[in-house]
């Protein structure tokens, strides 16, 4: 279950800008969007019991148009490197599957 399964508008997150920041390594562009860094069932078709950390950057697609896997971002004073970007929520918005850098 995603952390936005709650919201029934998604509108409200499209419209507005996003309160935490991300600096771009490469471009040193800033962008704004959701982070989440929750611990969840990753690992259900291994172990039913085996959880890990899914650590996910939501941003509106427009701002996901110059990023690329391998990529490295900068978040509340730490690093990580983008393993895969996913277009969600109609193409509106993109999440960023990140890993510590």
């Amino acid at each position: 279950m995603s952390f936005l399964d709650e919201w029934s508008d998604l509108d409200i997150f499209v419209a507005g800008e996003f309160s935490d920041r991300a600096l771009i390594f490469r471009t040193g562009a800033v962008i704004s969007g959701i982070f989440d860094e929750r611990y969840e069932a990753v690992f259900e078709q291994y172990s039913s019991t085996a959880s890990g950390r899914l650590i996910t950057f939501l941003i509106t697609s427009a701002e996901a148009d110059d990023l690329r896997s391998s990529d490295r971002l900068t978040i509340k004073n730490k690093d990580y490197l983008i393993v895969s970007l996913s277009p969600t929520y109609d193409g509106k918005l993109t999440r960023l599957v990140l890993k510590d850098g």
